[in-house]
């Protein structure tokens, strides 16, 4: 991003591959909380 950005002189690019990031570092975090989530919270609530 940094290079796109800085030293290519496209600062267009460089925000489009930040928000691309972005979107697929939240897919990630939403994928990884369905699929272990759901465990892990019921086991604490039975120990309650």
């Amino acid at each position: 991003m940094y290079l796109t950005g800085f030293k290519a002189n496209d600062m267009g690019a460089a925000s489009a591959l930040g928000v691309i990031l972005v979107v697929i570092g939240l897919a990630l975090a939403l994928l990884l909380q369905r699929l272990g989530g759901k465990n892990r919270n019921a086991s604490q609530l039975e120990g309650a």
